[in-house]
This record gives C-alpha cells, structure tokens and sequence, in this order.
C-alpha cells in the first residue's frame, strides 16, 4: 500500500498552459477563399477561421465558425492537400450570438497524454446572445481533439463572465498523469446591501 501511494506521489500535476503549447506548435499559411471552398457549405453572413495548424505530412487542422443572422456554430476539421478528411463540432452554448460568436486563439499540437501521438487543442471564445438588461455571457473554451479521427477527448470552460451581478467563473487546466483536469470554479458577486423602505 505505501509503495503504491509512493508511486503516484512521483507523477506530478502539471499545469497546461495553452498559449504556450500554441507558441511551440506550426502553423501554416492557407488563403481563407480555399479554406471557404473546402469547408464552408452555403452562404453564411459571416466565417471566421483559426489560424491553420500543420500536422505533419502535409496534413493540416483549422476551426471555423459560421454565422447565420441568428446564430453561429463552430467546427474543426483536418484536411490533407487542402481536402476536408474529418469535420467535428466545437463545444459551444445553444444560443450563440449572431455579431461575433466566435473568436479564436492559435490553435496547438501536443501529446498531452503521453501516449506518443499529438492531440489538437482548440481555444476558442464564445459569445452568447444578448439578453435583456443582462447582457451577453462570455466563455473561454478549450477543446482537445485526436487527430486521426477528431474524437473529442477532453472539454472544459476556462473563463465564463456575464453581468456584474452574475458569478465569475475561471478554471485552469493541469496534466495528471494521462488525465487533463480542470481545476477552479466560480465566484458569485457581492451582495448589495439592501436599502431601508
């Protein structure tokens, strides 16, 4: 029993920082009227593409929203010599605002579980529809994806802020062996004094 507590005390919790790993990674330059081609269906009001990640062998990752006069989605998808061969969904609200939903950070290549292959790590910001007196709520996301097939292995909110009198939420992300953790939580907003009739 010692020897096994011993054993997991010597595998550290190792924070994430992904900017860092985004800085470490490659990009590579592809003009956004060929990633419309590729990727984009229709004609939507508005997309906006991540930087493009390059893979290796010619293979590259991107995420992207498109926006309707309602609402936005976002995806990622990798594609090989400028062909769609995967498409996901980005982790994301129901109702994301039409102006804007999206916003996206450099993108990341790492193998986070140590099992020798890279994972694609997207961090993104969503904004959601604005509500009345309230205002929008803002969250930070980061989705972490397996290459070969963009199986999401792993999601979680960084940040979420909405009004002043809403909770503040902030996690961050740490590696624990082969498990990413989040670790936070939210804050809720001081209460105002109530005021005499």
């Amino acid at each position: 029993m010692g020897g096994l507590a011993f054993l997991v005390a010597l595998v550290p919790i190792v924070p994430l920082d992904v900017a860092a790993l985004a800085a470490r990674s490659t990009t590579v330059e592809i003009d956004e009227a060929e990633l419309r081609a590729a990727l984009v269906a229709g004609k939507p009001r508005a997309v906006a593409f991540s930087p493009v990640l390059d893979l290796g062998d010619g293979a590259t990752a991107v995420a992207w929203s498109e926006c309707s006069e309602t609402s936005c989605r976002g995806s990622v998808a990798t594609l090989a010599g400028g062909r769609p061969t995967r498409r996901a969904a980005l982790p994301a609200p129901k109702r994301v605002f039409a102006v804007d939903g999206f916003a996206f950070e450099p993108p990341a290549l790492a193998d986070l579980d140590g099992d020798g292959s890279p994972e694609i790590i997207v961090h993104y910001t969503v904004t959601e529809t604005p509500r009345r007196a309230l205002g929008s709520i803002v969250r930070e996301y980061v989705a972490i994806y397996s290459p070969k097939d963009l199986k999401l292995r792993f999601s979680h909110e960084l940040r979420r802020a909405g009004a002043e009198s809403e909770a503040s939420c902030r996690w961050t992300l740490a590696v624990d062996g082969a498990r990413i953790v989040a670790q936070g939580g939210c804050r809720q907003p001081f209460a105002q004094p109530k005021r005499g009739r």
